[in-house]
């Protein structure tokens, strides 16, 4: 990155920082609104960038929000690079681990950190999309993170499928895949969880993230075996209205009646979708109290065996009625701290 354009960035952040405190509760999003826009337009479309995160550097483009938002960070060292909440989340449950799964790893936003973290797990990660793959291999190489270990497949409901890209939106974050192939389409080869941990002789999985677009359920049906023989303790993974319809409630839904009926006590997690220091606890919903209305929009859930995790003195579990997602220019008391 030039230094002007250094520079530029950081002036911006500069006025963010200063009128910012005007719109709190204002129902203005003053960083969509303006902020992002004039970022748009001074950084271009896939510059690279290097980054110190945390005790690592992080290479990554400026190809989705997950990257704009970091780099619009207010943190003068921050700790993480997206989603602080389940970023400590996944701390609290990777500790003294062995084996743990990211199926669409990205380019390690989340994955090198707990590689780094825990050196003595084995960070297994599944990107099948080229360019972000070159970027998570660039960061491990770059890192030393000799734990983590980097598949080109996409994870499935059955294996040696080809899945094509389809939805080439504006965002490699919102990258999917499907059966349909487009003009100039490259697939990609699937894998299943199950096949996968025989053939490394993965006897449980610790914990499995997932964030695959609208793909998480047929992910769990290739694990049909771990989950019958309960080898899976933890899994986080997204939901979006964009794929699921949630209309009749969370509970309702194909992936959380897979999940509860193999014994698991799923939670919403409340996060901030950016990058913010948090330094309350991390709030749990419950299902039934999950605020679900508004656009189109996703958020992370937790499904874990132990339900002694919400008794951990960092996690907080409520049964109001709030949204899984932090919006701290909303008027609403739903989108702030409980």
């Amino acid at each position: 990155m030039n230094i002007e354009l250094d520079k530029s960035i950081k002036n911006l952040i500069k006025i963010e920082k200063r009128y910012s405190k005007y719109f709190f509760k204002s129902d203005y999003d003053f960083r969509e609104a303006l902020i992002a826009k004039v970022f748009n337009s001074l950084v271009k479309k896939n510059e690279v960038f290097k980054k110190p995160v945390n005790k690592l550097i992080m290479h990554f483009p400026n190809s989705s929000k997950i990257s704009r938002e970091f780099l619009l960070s207010h943190e003068k060292s921050p700790d993480h690079f997206w989603e602080p909440q389940t970023h400590k989340l996944l701390n609290i449950l990777c500790k003294n681990k062995k084996d743990i799964i990211f199926g669409g790893a990205f380019f390690g936003d989340h994955a090198c950190f707990i590689a780094k973290n825990f050196s003595k797990s084995t960070i297994h990660c599944f990107e099948p999309v080229s360019k972000s793959r070159k970027y998570l291999k660039k960061n491990k190489i770059e890192n030393g993170l000799k734990n983590l270990k980097i598949s080109s497949n996409a994870l499935y409901k059955k294996e040696k499928q080809k899945l094509y890209l389809v939805d080439k939106i504006n965002d490699d974050a919102g990258i999917s895949l499907s059966f349909n192939k487009e003009d100039n389409s490259k697939f990609f080869l699937t894998d299943t969880l199950d096949n996968y941990a025989h053939r490394n002789k993965i006897k449980k999985i610790d914990l499995l993230m997932i964030d695959v677009e609208g793909s998480e359920l047929n992910v769990l049906l290739g694990a049909k075996n771990l989950l019958k023989e309960n080898n899976i303790d933890n899994i986080i993974f997204e939901m979006h209205s964009n794929y699921l319809d949630w209309k009749n409630g969370l509970k309702n839904t194909s992936i959380v009646k897979l999940l509860s009926k193999n014994n698991f006590y799923i939670y919403a997690i409340r996060d901030y979708y950016s990058n913010k220091k948090l330094r309350n606890k991390i709030e749990l919903l419950e299902l039934e109290n999950t605020y679900l209305e508004g656009p189109d929009h996703g958020f992370n859930l937790i499904a874990t065996r132990n339900k002694d995790l919400v008794r951990n003195k960092e996690i907080l579990l409520s049964k109001k009625n709030y949204s899984p997602k932090y919006l701290f220019h909303k008027s609403s008391k739903k989108f702030h701290y409980i």
